[in-house]
């Protein structure tokens, strides 16, 4: 166990750094690029999507697929934006939201630098993440069932995680946990989970893999949990997700498995999903039940 934690604590003690590295590469890769597509939009409300001819310190000249070569002045224009990873096969698509869990599993991406997600499932759980570097996020986890129903404080998780190219739009690992605490215990930490994961494909369509440990009172649970999601992006509006999990404890095999369909919108995306739990004993005789699931994901800024 004291070789787990020293590990941890080590590649912990390496993200970070690597993190600004890759961070700064990644926009000096993006500058080198030779066809930039800018979404463009002007004071008077519409906005243009189209690859960049020129920008000189009065107008930007942009192809416009359907339209031709437009000549737009800076006076008229409010908001620039390079949208190079949100064009797909010739069509702009709404940029997919970078939360780092896809359901409730962790995924290897997670919110560029200054973003921030707020998550809302049932009406009762939210969860807030923010981007302090490109692949270093914070998020808190806070449940409303005690404070409305029990008179009590919220059972509160914070959520730090790395999230790190291996082979950008590719492969991605993530490292991260879950730290509760729960309302009159007296401890600061109830529970602790640990997790990792390795993500292989797009932000849009991906397959993630995991495994995650519990420490509870400075012990590791001596059985991980498994997870296995992913997400297909069909177009600009709809994508499909699966998010699944796997414990095994010495007497009882847990396992949760999910299908659902994601509505992906420009100041919102829904998530619709239905659950099915299965408790499998040694005997094999099951208690299984679904439980439908729905929640909501806004981008503040």
């Amino acid at each position: 166990m004291l070789l787990q934690k020293i590990c941890f604590a080590l590649l912990l003690s390496l993200l970070l750094p690597l993190s600004t590295t890759l961070a700064q590469e990644e926009r000096t890769e993006q500058d080198d690029k030779t066809e930039v597509i800018l979404s463009v939009k002007i004071k008077k409300g519409n906005t243009l999507i189209g690859k960049q001819l020129a920008w000189t310190d009065t107008h930007i000249v942009l192809e416009v697929e359907g339209i031709g070569k437009v000549n737009i002045s800076l006076d008229e224009v409010d908001q620039v934006q390079i949208i190079n990873d949100n064009y797909t096969d010739g069509e702009y698509w709404i940029p997919m939201v970078r939360t780092p869990q896809l359901l409730f599993s962790p995924s290897g991406y997670g919110p560029k630098r200054s973003e921030i997600y707020y998550r809302n499932t049932l009406l009762i759980l939210n969860q807030f993440d923010f981007g302090v570097t490109d692949y270093f996020s914070v998020g808190i986890l806070f449940e409303l069932v005690s404070p409305l129903f029990e008179q009590q404080t919220p059972v509160i998780a914070i959520t730090p995680r790395f999230t790190i190219p291996i082979e950008k739009d590719k492969v991605n690992i993530g490292v991260g946990g879950y730290l509760f605490g729960a309302p009159n215990t007296g401890r600061l930490i109830d529970l602790s989970i640990i997790n990792g994961v390795v993500t292989y494909g797009t932000i849009d369509r991906n397959f993630s893999v995991g495994v995650g440990w519990a420490i509870i009172e400075g012990e590791f649970s001596s059985n991980p949990g498994i997870t296995l999601s992913g997400i297909y992006r069909f177009n600009n509006g709809i994508a499909i997700l699966t998010d699944n999990y796997f414990i095994a404890p010495d007497d009882v095999a847990v396992g949760s498995f999910s299908l659902g369909v994601r509505l992906i919108r420009k100041n919102v995306s829904w998530d619709f999903s239905l659950l099915f739990v299965d408790e499998l004993e040694e005997q094999f005789d099951t208690e299984n039940r679904f439980v439908p699931s729905a929640s909501f994901i806004v981008p503040i800024n």
